[in-house]
């Protein structure tokens, strides 16, 4: 067989549906998938708060403090004077002179900013979760189809060893040893097909449906247009326009934000106001209020101290997530080199090498030549090198769509 063949062939195991007789099944395409993970519940937490949020930040004050209303009735009670009924009432308004209002507010926007980049990292996180178990299935499925099609020429060679026994041409040892490589085969299968059921759930669970049972991967393997691997170096070295470091970014941001809300706290407040006197002669008197209240000694409690640690904090999580970040992309860069290298290695040598073996192999045992020993060992690794041809051609994809969907996030935060 030629090597476009093999590869034809291959592809199509790997896309291959399941037997009929696995029941029902619901085929999600990776596109499908795609768009129900970015709506899976985890992208759902940051979302509901954020709403929450901007529906309740815009009643947000605090330059203007609490209005204080005092009554004071009385009476005067002195043997020697007139009795009667006295009484006074003030009304004060206190205001903020560092504009705290002002300082809430930008204090909440900036959390909303982060409540925002939260639900932009998580439905990334969540596309390529659904990403990676749509490709999975894909995998487990056509490494079972593999193992089906190898089930059918093990059983093909226990019917002609019998055949050949019967007529007296074969013998009991060949025979065996047909059947033990169809046993061996079958339970392949059965490993495959756990394999199959769990990439099935975690699907499911990636795409918003976790219990389902059902899910079969179906369509062509994603192929997504990748620029050449220095150009998307390039693009990933403003590794600030990524979610999970926007998060950060955003987040030192707010940190510091609060902190000058938390400091804006401890301002003079000035008071003005007017109280209104009556006397128990009837006579009423006016006043105006004025006050000035702050700290004489500069105390601070602790939340301004907290304030400062946590912004502190968050600014040392950007340096580390930075670090992160670059190792973690360096690896995506390179994950899609190696794996590209895999398949070719496989498609150009390991793969053709096998098939000429085993078609040699069975050639010399039909002309009695060689054993079939020699011609079922040969075959076994054939089927082994196709199922490890599935499962690479399944890494380079992972690979590429893992960087394919990064490199769209940064192209998106820079539009």
């Amino acid at each position: 067989m030629t090597q476009p063949r093999f590869r034809a062939a291959l592809t199509l195991a790997l896309l291959a549906s399941l037997p009929a007789s696995a029941g029902a099944q619901t085929s999600v395409t990776f596109d499908q998938a795609l768009a129900l993970g970015a709506r899976a519940a985890p992208v759902q937490v940051p979302a509901r708060e954020l709403a929450a949020r901007a529906a309740g930040d815009p009643g947000i004050g605090g330059t203007a403090q609490a209005t204080t209303i005092t009554l004071m009735p009385g009476a005067v009670v002195a043997p020697q004077q007139e009795s009667g009924f006295e009484m006074q009432a003030s009304i004060t308004q206190g205001w903020n002179l560092a504009d705290l209002g002002s300082s809430r507010r930008r204090a909440a926007a900036e959390e909303r900013a982060v409540l925002a980049a939260q639900v932009r990292a998580e439905a990334l996180r969540a596309r390529l979760e659904a990403a990676r178990r749509w490709i999975e299935l894909a995998a487990s499925q056509g490494v079972e189809q593999v193992l089906i099609d190898a089930s059918a020429i093990a059983a093909e060679r226990v019917a002609r060893s019998e055949r050949a026994l019967e007529a007296g041409v074969g013998d009991a040892a060949s025979l065996a040893t047909a059947r033990a490589a169809q046993a061996e085969i079958a339970q392949a299968r059965l490993d495959a097909e756990g394999e199959r059921f769990t990439a099935g759930l975690q699907l499911a669970a990636a795409m918003g449906e976790p219990g389902r049972r059902d899910l079969v991967a179906r369509g062509s393997l994603p192929s997504p247009a990748l620029p050449d691997l220095e150009s998307a170096r390039a693009s990933l070295r403003d590794l600030d326009a990524l979610p999970d470091l926007a998060v950060r970014r955003l987040a030192a941001s707010a940190a510091r934000a609060r902190e000058v809300e938390v400091r804006a706290g401890y301002a003079p407040i000035l008071s003005v106001g007017a109280q209104v006197e009556r006397g128990a002669s009837d006579a009423w008197v006016v006043y105006g209020i004025a006050s000035l209240s702050f700290s004489a000694f500069g105390q601070e409690d602790r939340a301004a101290s907290e304030a400062s640690g946590a912004a502190e904090r968050e600014e040392a999580r950007l340096d580390v997530a930075r670090d992160q970040a670059r190792t973690e992309l360096e690896d995506a860069l390179h994950e899609v080199e190696h794996t590209r290298e895999q398949l070719e290695a496989l498609d150009h040598a390991l793969l053709p090498a096998l098939q000429t073996l085993a078609d040699r192999r069975r050639l010399a045992m039909e002309r009695g030549e060689g054993t079939v020993f020699e011609h079922l060992d040969a075959q076994a690794r054939l089927t082994q090198a196709r199922a490890l041809r599935v499962r690479s051609l399944a890494a380079r994809v992972w690979a590429e769509v893992r960087l394919w969907l990064h490199l769209a996030e940064v192209a998106g935060a820079r539009s």
